[in-house]
Formats: C-alpha cells, sequence, structure tokens
C-alpha cells in the first residue's frame, strides 16, 4: 500500500508525488545562482552609494546564506537517490525552505535598513524593487506548501511596511497600503497555481494505477477476453485469449 503525506490541502497524496514536488525545490541551481549574484551585486551597490555599515553587513549575510544554500541543493542531489519516503523528503524540503525564508527575510531586512537609515532614493528604489521582483521567482519555486509561501511572505512583507512606516509620510503610509494586497495576491496566486498542478497530478496518477489494476485483472483472469471497436479492430485482449486461439507465437 503506497503511504501519502498531508500537504497543499491535499490529505492523500502518495509518498511518489511528494517526493518529485521536494525534488522541484532543488533544480535549476543555475537559476539559483545567477539570481543570488544579482541580488548580491544590488545590495552592494546600494552600500557603495550609501556608505551605510548595515547594508554591507546584509550584503554578506544574504552571501554567505545563499553560499550555504547551493551547497545544500548539491548536498541533496548527492542523496536523492537514496530519499525513498516522505519522511525522507520532508527533511530535505523544511532545510530548503528555511533557507529561502531566511533569504528572503534578509531582503527585507535591507528593505528597511535602506528606507529608514538613509534618504538616498536609489537605495530605496533598487531595495524594493529587487526585493519584490525576488519574491515573484521564490513563490513560484515554493508553491507546494501554503504554510511555507506565508512565513516567506511575512519575512519580506513585514520589514519592508514597517520601514514605510516608519517614514511617517502620507505618500508612504499609502505604498504600504498598496503592499498589503498585492502580497495578498501572491498568496492566492501560489494557492492556485499549487491546487491546479497537484489536481492534474493526482489525476494522472490515479489514471496510472487504475490502468495497472485493470491490466493486472485482465492478466490475470481465467477467460479469455477481447474488445473491439466500431470498426471490428481490437483494442484490448488478453494473454488467455491469445492461448485459447493459439495465436500468441504468431504475434510475438
Amino acid at each position: 500500500m503506497t503511504s501519502t503525506r498531508s500537504i497543499a490541502g491535499h490529505s492523500e497524496l502518495p509518498d511518489n508525488i511528494y517526493i518529485l514536488l521536494v525534488d522541484s525545490l532543488f533544480q535549476e541551481r543555475r537559476t539559483f545562482l545567477i539570481g543570488a549574484v544579482i541580488m548580491s551585486g544590488a545590495i552592494a551597490a546600494t552600500f557603495w552609494k550609501t556608505g551605510e555599515p548595515l547594508i554591507a553587513f546584509t550584503a554578506i549575510a544574504f552571501t554567505a546564506v545563499s553560499i550555504m544554500r547551493l551547497l545544500f541543493m548539491y548536498a541533496y542531489q548527492r542523496a536523492s537517490a537514496s530519499i525513498k519516503t516522505g519522511d525522507d523528503a520532508r527533511k530535505w524540503q523544511y532545510g530548503y525552505v528555511a533557507g529561502a525564508s531566511v533569504s528572503v527575510l534578509l531582503m527585507g531586512v535591507w528593505s528597511f535598513v535602506a528606507c529608514v537609515f538613509t534618504s538616498d532614493s536609489f537605495a530605496h528604489l533598487v531595495s524594493f524593487s529587487m526585493t519584490i521582483a525576488f519574491l515573484l521567482g521564490v513563490f513560484g519555486r515554493n508553491f507546494g506548501s501554503s504554510t511555507f509561501v506565508v512565513v516567506q511572505l511575512a519575512c519580506a512583507a513585514l520589514p519592508m511596511m514597517a520601514a514605510l512606516l516608519f517614514q511617517a509620510d502620507i505618500f508612504y503610509l499609502a505604498f504600504a497600503i498598496l503592499l498589503a494586497p498585492f502580497f495578498l495576491t501572491l498568496k492566492f496566486i501560489s494557492e492556485r497555481f499549487r491546487d491546479t498542478l497537484l489536481d492534474a497530478i493526482l489525476a494522472t496518477h490515479r489514471a496510472t494505477a487504475l490502468a495497472k489494476r485493470f491490466d493486472t485483472a485482465l492478466s490475470n483472469m481465467p477467460h479469455g477476453l477481447c474488445m473491439l471497436d466500431s470498426k471490428g479492430h481490437i483494442l484490448v485482449v488478453n494473454e488467455r485469449l491469445l492461448e485459447l486461439l493459439d495465436l500468441a507465437d504468431r504475434l510475438d
């Protein structure tokens, strides 16, 4: 009997599909590396422009976390062949999402520091726009769990909105109010994407399982069976019928 794992509102998700979802998190290492380099460069650029030490700390921390995440992805690649159960996959999933959440939190901290500790418009623009752009890719990769998406949303949204509120400016306040439905929309999009994809995967899995059961029943029934279409073409024939008609050798 295939064991199941609860994820994304699907209480009957088989372990083999759950493992595939976790495996998808660790694909496209090249894309992850390019994104990490771009983000580290953007944070470094705002430090070069403003000279704010906290931004330098954020750049170093983000780069260090990105390197650890990349090493973790390579470690998963080496261990992937030994991952056979949902419990094994869950440990890797939690490790991946923990690293992703720290990365997103550091981007939120960068936006907060740039906005609160500097008055540089370039730093404000780059930190907020790059963080929001990065989030779109993050949630595309972590749609598999609603909880993980909410955690990462909070890691980015809370520092960013707090930075805008610290400005005590009506226009910054308006921007903060507009960000709230934006982040909420990201959550809804992620949930919709997740449900649509998982429903399709589960439907395919059930159809495949049904086909295997039908093939097993057909092959083991004691009677010969043949199914024809409206034109008289053979659609299905079992081994027992071939034996009864002495046709097995001819078909080979």
